[in-house]
């Protein structure tokens, strides 16, 4: 019982100190905070779209908000088109082709994948049918950072962690690392269960230079700790994260 308000104690405290608003129950949760968290265009376009993806997660002008509408409204048609045909994987490419592609080709930062992903986060299954197809279209429209978080995380919501991993190396290989892809890796592995895999992508993040761990990083790594009550484990994350805090606010 003792070891239990420990935990539930310093989890408070790592929620206050860097302002998460997350009840604390939501560390037993599979995905967790680990939710919180994933193209260049044809040369052939006459028309460059503006880069749209910083608009997921940012305050919105109002000409901002009709791009993003009109992203969604498209998304949604495709995404319905797909959906009615999830059974058969030659209509589906077929669709992909012929809608899909020029749609992707006018949003050169991946936007559109990303919205079509997110559309079919209910349908992990048939979003892996998606993520598969824009691979193997990568010559023409290179993938960003984003789609590969994606994909990572819609293969471990399947409880496919080969794939989750296969594509992560995919990523690493082309130089496309990003904190996102390590935290999309360990949500995938925390969901399944596999605290020690979970905790050697966080040591292998730690020496990439150009990724550094982030709340939602620590948040997993808790989660994971928290599901396998290893309290001694979440201590030290706590720690651990209170003091990159600290170092980085001294900075």
């Amino acid at each position: 019982m003792k070891r239990m308000l420990r935990v539930s104690h310093h989890e408070l405290l790592f929620h206050n100190f860097f302002g998460v608003l997350t009840k604390p129950s939501a560390i037993s949760s599979p995905l967790g905070a680990a939710a919180q968290s994933y193209c260049a265009s044809s040369s052939s376009s006459q028309y460059v779209w503006p880069n749209i993806v910083g608009l997921f997660a940012g305050k919105w002008s109002y000409g901002d908000s009709l791009i993003m509408n009109d992203l969604r409204d498209k998304v949604s048609e495709l995404r319905d088109e797909l959906v009615m045909h999830s059974g058969d994987v030659e209509i589906l490419h077929k669709l992909l082709e012929e809608k899909g592609n020029p749609l992707f080709r006018k949003y050169h930062d991946g936007a559109a994948v990303i919205e079509l992903m997110r559309q079919l986060g209910s349908s992990p299954q048939l979003a892996i049918e998606v993520f598969n197809w824009r691979r193997e279209i990568d010559y023409a429209i290179p993938i960003v950072a984003e789609e590969y978080s994606k994909g990572i995380r819609m293969a471990g919501r399947l409880q496919n962690v080969e794939l989750a991993a296969q594509i992560f190396r995919e990523a690493s290989n082309k130089q496309v690392k990003t904190t996102s892809i390590y935290n999309a890796l360990m949500g995938a592995y925390m969901y399944n269960g596999l605290a020690v895999k979970c905790q050697s992508i966080f040591e292998e993040m730690k020496k990439e230079g150009s990724c550094s761990p982030t709340i939602v990083t620590y948040n997993i790594l808790i989660s994971v700790f928290g599901r396998l009550l290893l309290v001694d484990q979440m201590e030290e994350t706590y720690r651990e994260a209170a003091w990159r805090r600290w170092r980085k606010l001294m900075s």
